[in-house]
């Protein structure tokens, strides 16, 4: 047995501590605005049997809602121990360590020790996982439901994994609505197995297929008792509502979007996030291939990091350049490395088609269900270069988890602070306290809605505005102060609020 080997536990155990801690803290650094908080004061009411969700969060652009309200119900669970957003977050921190773990034990099954711990010092830090695990959001649940749905695939020689793909499959569409991609990506593992087609009905077990479907079922009840007296209402919106009216030249790029952002899974590099993506659009053409894009690309980093992250996007594309033709040409076979790649290029391919065919717009988020599974080829990559060149196998290693912890923070600092959770909690407290009534304006994006939900749902009563407020406070979002401070001005986790009386 190899030293690594002896250590493999307490150094599987120290990454996956190391990744829980950073998630955690991100919590008070992530973004806190429309959707984080109207989702934890549902989540928050539902704990004290104050709201009773019946269908889940609407669907992008849609009057469509999600099926089911298990994220709801599954929200509350941390929310009872009490009103703050941290105990949603901690627990979707937790769900993202299970699912690392997942990932771990895959790598481990498909090359051995050193795989595995591979793909834990990866999804450490990755960004596009982190930036995915901190806060009580529909797409920071989606992937680990992904994870568990693609791991028990890889398992179906076990009773109790064909009950847990069973549940997790069929409760999926309540987290995201972009199932059917990891539905296939599951199917493929499923039928590349070692075990031929004809051979299932001999393991599948009844009593475990019944219990997963029983308890899935239960997760739709709700609903559908609604859903039959409303004559289906919500069911046809999404038939009729769900889907988007992307223009023909954007739906084109789709499949570009789609796997680019695939091939980003596993680097440093979260232009996207630092654009603020999420609120207005992306160019990636511009962002990527114009002198402009990428002089500000270069500035925003600096040379050092700038040239890390450089390092983990080649990487990453050539990982995946080599893992894709490999699988396609070894698609007969039946080692796991090859078919979880298989299995990914199913799901991309079909999120392609989903996304086109329905004209949505293209989120990096619509694929997370595929994470973390998507760093696959890199690690991969990583463990059969380890036989081959020792010292730049562990030197990439180092630079992609210290590249991806430094964008991941830098991020937060400077980006997601400035509507943070913390800073927003901690500026409501000092309103609901101070002076009142009161006006709220903001410099960068207007979080009223946010300010609002926090009051009704942790301070039990609506924000004290007025026609003739006696405090009127600034809020100074829009990045870290480059002046001194007046003396009516407070800062809360690094957010400045003026106030003027």
């Amino acid at each position: 047995m190899s030293s690594l080997e002896r250590h493999a536990r307490t150094l599987a155990i120290a990454l996956l501590l190391a990744g829980f801690l950073f998630r955690a803290w991100a919590v008070g650094h992530a973004r806190f605005t429309g959707d984080e908080s109207y989702f934890w004061a549902t989540a928050r009411n539902t704990a004290t049997f104050e709201a009773k969700p019946v269908y889940g969060p609407a669907m992008t652009g849609s009057t469509a809602y999600h099926p089911g309200p298990l994220f709801y119900y599954l929200m509350a669970v941390p929310q009872r121990l009490g009103v703050s957003p941290w105990f949603g977050g901690l627990f979707v921190v937790l769900l993202h360590a299970l699912s690392s773990a997942l990932l771990g034990l895959l790598a481990f099954r498909a090359r051995g020790v050193r795989a595995g711990l591979i793909a834990l010092a990866i999804v450490a830090f990755a960004p596009w996982d982190v930036l995915y695990a901190d806060r009580i959001w529909l797409s920071c649940v989606a992937p680990v439901w992904g994870a568990i749905i693609l791991y028990s695939a890889t398992r179906l020689d076990s009773p109790r994994m064909q009950g847990v793909l069973l549940f997790f499959a069929l409760t999926c569409p309540q987290l995201h609505m972009s199932a059917p991609i990891v539905w296939i990506a599951a199917a493929v593992l499923a039928l590349t197995g070692t075990r031929p087609l004809s051979g299932w009905k001999q393991v599948i077990s009844k009593r475990a297929v019944a219990i997963g479907f029983v308890l899935a079922f239960g997760t739709y009840l709700i609903p559908l008792l609604y859903e039959i007296d409303h004559d289906f209402s919500n069911t046809r919106a999404i038939l009729t509502k769900g889907g988007g009216k992307e223009p023909g030249d954007v739906v084109a790029k789709t499949p570009f979007r789609v796997l680019g952002y695939a091939m980003l899974a596993a680097t440093s590099e979260i232009g996207y996030h630092f654009e603020t993506g999420y609120w207005r659009t992306f160019e990636e053409g511009t962002a990527y291939f114009s002198g402009a894009g990428l002089a500000r690309w270069w500035d925003r980093h600096g040379p050092i990091w700038s040239l890390l992250t450089l390092v983990t996007v080649l990487a990453s594309t050539a990982a995946w350049l080599w893992a894709i033709p490999r699988a396609v040409r070894d698609r007969r076979s039946k080692d796991l490395e090859t078919r979880v790649v298989l299995a990914l290029i199913a799901g991309l391919l079909s999120a392609m088609l989903l996304l086109m065919v329905t004209r949505k717009p293209f989120f990096p988020h619509y694929t997370n269900l595929l994470m973390p599974l998507l760093v696959w080829p890199l690690v991969m990559g990583l463990d059969r270069l380890m036989d081959r060149a020792r010292a730049p196998a562990l030197a990439l290693i180092g630079a992609t988890a210290l590249a991806m912890l430094s964008s991941s923070a830098r991020y937060y600092t400077t980006v997601d602070n400035l509507n943070g959770l913390d800073a927003t909690v901690s500026m409501v407290d000092m309103a609901m306290s101070g002076p009142q009534p009161i006006d709220v304006t903001f410099d960068g994006f207007y979080n009223r809605f946010a300010w609002e939900m926090l009051a009704s749902t942790g301070h039990k009563r609506s924000l004290p505005t007025g026609d003739h407020p006696v405090v009127r406070y600034r809020v100074r979002n829009t990045g870290a102060p480059t002046q001194a401070l007046s003396e009516n001005a407070t800062v809360h986790h690094g957010v400045v609020v003026e106030v003027v009386r």
